[in-house]
């Protein structure tokens, strides 16, 4: 992905679940790359903190967050 859409997407989400859950997003994102685990461990602790913060924010948007905030890291 280029970084227009990356950019596109992040602005869009930002306006979908707030730029306060966004910037939750890629900080627990940022902080459990460097970790051991597989990828579908991060993707499940870090989708279990922001349920737990944020139970207001639909699943499938704190999902797609999530590979937003990944590829960004990526990139």
């Amino acid at each position: 992905m280029n970084s227009f859409w990356i950019g596109l997407l992040t602005t869009a989400l930002k306006g979908l679940i707030g730029s306060i859950v966004w910037k939750e997003v890629e900080q627990l994102v940022a902080d459990i790359a460097m970790t051991g685990l597989s990828g579908a461990e991060k993707r499940q602790r870090v989708l279990a903190d922001l349920r737990r913060a944020f139970a207001n924010v639909p699943n499938y948007l704190l999902n797609l967050a999530i590979e937003v905030a990944v590829a960004r890291s990526k990139s």
